[in-house]
């Protein structure tokens, strides 16, 4: 006989399939917490509301001379930050040809001069 799921019961040795059922039905883990969805979701989103509602009044209160020092004071960061960033891509850039490639572009830029040349003399 189907039960709920579709599945057939087998009978056990002494033809009971519903005692067994029931005895699994016991056999779940007393530690395993059974929890509606729809309300721990909801739960969840009340939180999470509540959580940035307070963040919005704590920022809210802390509006005036502390956020002009920090402007401030994020400014220098980033200009001193822009800076470095600056002077690590030109030294990088110092870095990039080596002696050999150097020679090579410039071997390529005399003889493309004398092509120019050549070109303009006709």
């Amino acid at each position: 006989m189907p039960d709920q799921d579709g599945a057939a019961k087998r009978p056990d040795a002494n033809g009971d399939a519903e005692k067994r059922d029931g005895e699994e039905s016991e056999e779940k883990d007393p530690n395993e917490l059974d929890l509606d969805l729809t309300l721990l979701v909801k739960a969840l989103k009340k939180f999470h509301k509540d959580r940035e509602d307070k963040e919005l009044e704590k920022g809210m209160l802390n509006v005036g001379k502390a956020k002009k020092k920090e402007k401030f004071a994020d400014k220098a960061a980033d200009a001193e930050r822009e800076k470095k960033k600056n002077k690590f891509y030109w030294e990088r850039m110092t870095t990039i040809l080596t002696d050999q490639k150097r020679s090579v572009w410039g071997a390529l830029d005399k003889a493309l001069a004398k092509y120019y040349q050549m070109l303009v003399d006709r």
